[in-house]
């Protein structure tokens, strides 16, 4: 079984981070932001069509703080934006689009949404692509 782990600077670093930053072992807000988003890097399966098994977090210990998480999927790194085909990893490191913007582009390959998820299965996502966002909320 494959997995992937995000527990170091290293891993929200490879993805998007908007009015968040990693602190004391995880994900949180700027100070003075009532809101904020992360994007994961692209997990790659190395097999189309895959079937993800399961999401696990450890929550914040930071009170009043909660998260919506949005996985999209899909079986090509490649995306077309208007009339420009993309690789899904730069738009997500991007800094000239917008969280906004990245959330409206990918719409078509969102799976699955779940508000302050702590374990949860993930069967309904497939694609050998996956990503995820978790737009943070005070």
């Amino acid at each position: 079984m494959k997995y992937f782990v995000f527990n170091k600077p290293l891993d929200f670093n490879r993805g998007y981070m908007e009015n968040c930053r990693w602190e004391n072992d995880g994900l949180t807000l700027q100070e003075d932001c009532g809101e904020g988003v992360f994007f994961s890097r692209i997990l790659d399966s190395r097999e189309d069509q895959t079937v993800w098994h399961r999401f696990v977090r450890t929550p914040s210990e930071a009170l009043g703080v909660f998260v919506n998480f949005s996985f999209y999927a899909g079986d090509s790194r490649k995306i077309l934006v208007g009339q420009q085909e993309m690789d899904v990893e730069e738009i997500i490191k991007s800094e000239t689009i917008s969280a906004e913007e990245k959330k409206r582009i990918f719409r078509p390959f969102l799976q699955m949404e779940e508000q302050d998820p702590e374990d949860m299965l993930l069967f309904d996502i497939k694609g050998r692509y996956m990503w995820f966002a978790a737009e943070l909320y005070a």
